[in-house]
């Protein structure tokens, strides 16, 4: 009832929640394919596996928020846990375009080594 002071109205508060929810929702679908999609590449498993478990917990951690009714420190650590979800997802890039740079090496060194 307090959020912001009552700055915005109940009506307002719900949107963003929903809007949130809804946003959560098309991250865990991406993360799910994206997981899906890569799972074959050993170098990505345990990055995968970081951010399915870290977008578990902060399901868990946006319920509880809800149900204590946002106490400060369990949303700043909703915030930490989002600041922990892109760092696993840079580092999942950075280990698959890595990976993807070997494999035209190892393309290109194949091709020559045919060719000569």
């Amino acid at each position: 009832p307090n959020y912001l002071h009552g700055q915005l109205h109940a009506d307002a508060r719900t949107a963003i929640q929903m809007g949130h929810r809804l946003g959560a929702l098309a991250l865990g679908l991406a993360l799910l394919a994206l997981a899906v999609r890569h799972w074959h590449d050993v170098r990505l498993r345990p990055w995968l596996g970081s951010l399915m478990g870290l977008f578990a917990v902060q399901v868990g951690l946006g319920i509880v928020n809800v149900l204590l009714w946002l106490p400060l420190w369990l949303a700043l650590l909703h915030t930490a846990g989002a600041v922990a979800l892109v760092i696993a997802m840079a580092m999942a890039t950075w280990v698959w375009r890595e990976s993807a740079g070997m494999s035209a090496i190892q393309q290109s060194s194949k091709k020559e080594w045919v060719h000569v």
